[in-house]
């Protein structure tokens, strides 16, 4: 039986952290306001997310989340993605 896990909403201020190991069903990390800075090991560069975009890490590896200004956001497994514009989409 498949265990469905429930999106984590954040509350990030100014130059808070947030890590997350990626499982294999990937992550989606959408931004409500603020302004996210966003690595991934297994996706090269940094990655800057802003209000109503969104970023999709591929399964496996590490995500680290830094707020540029106070932020909120909403990580949820890959399997569960919303829709709307990717980070890549919009770069």
């Amino acid at each position: 039986m498949r265990r469905r896990r429930t999106p984590l909403t954040l509350a990030l201020r100014n130059g808070e952290v947030a890590g997350f190991r990626v499982r294999r069903t990937g992550l989606v990390v959408r931004c409500l306001e603020g302004c996210l800075w966003i690595t991934h090991d297994r996706k090269p560069g940094d990655h800057i997310v802003g209000p109503g975009e969104r970023f999709v890490a591929a399964p496996s590896g590490h995500l680290v989340l830094i707020a540029l200004a106070s932020s909120r956001a909403v990580v949820s497994s890959g399997c569960e993605e919303s829709t709307g514009p990717s980070a890549e989409e919009t770069s």
